[in-house]
């Protein structure tokens, strides 16, 4: 699908969030065998802390498990985050985004 952002720029974008204190990996890490030990192998599980992004049939569904701070409200910190991850797409495209509070600090 042409016009989805790389998994970095959506992971920068949630990591701008004020509140937002990390993106952690996501079940989808396990699902990527390859990308998950090359990770483990290089030392860099950051590379596995991203927003995970699939393209289906019908659109692309984003997901984020994330930490937040106790700033503001945690549900106002993930809409935020989530705003931000969706904004990064084209304004028609079929985007869904699911923010998921992993961790509060």
């Amino acid at each position: 699908m042409n016009g989805v952002p790389e998994e970095s720029e959506l992971t920068d974008a949630a990591r701008e969030v004020r509140g937002l204190t990390d993106v952690y990996p996501a079940p989808a890490a396990l699902a990527e065998p390859p990308e998950t030990v090359a990770a483990v192998l290089a030392r860099d599980l950051d590379a596995l802390s991203k927003v995970y992004v699939q393209e289906e049939a019908d659109g692309v569904e984003a997901l984020a498990h994330v930490g937040v701070d106790r700033s503001r409200p945690a549900p106002e910190t993930a809409k935020a985050a989530a705003e931000a991850i969706a904004a990064r797409f084209d304004a028609d495209a079929p985007v869904h985004v699911t923010v998921r509070v992993t961790r509060i600090s």
